[in-house]
């Protein structure tokens, strides 16, 4: 358990910044599946009818 505190290189900032990079690009990537998905099941609806 006293690795964390001998190794302090990564501080909570560091760690927050790469998260919200992360979130940044996975966001926009997420939502055009869904987008997508939605519109398959949109298609499907009309090609039914």
């Amino acid at each position: 358990m006293k690795q964390v505190s001998e190794k302090p290189n990564m501080s909570v900032q560091e760690v927050e910044s790469i998260i919200n990079y992360i979130v940044k690009i996975t966001m926009p990537i997420v939502e055009k599946v869904i987008w997508l998905s939605e519109e398959i099941s949109i298609l499907r609806i009309i090609k039914y009818y």
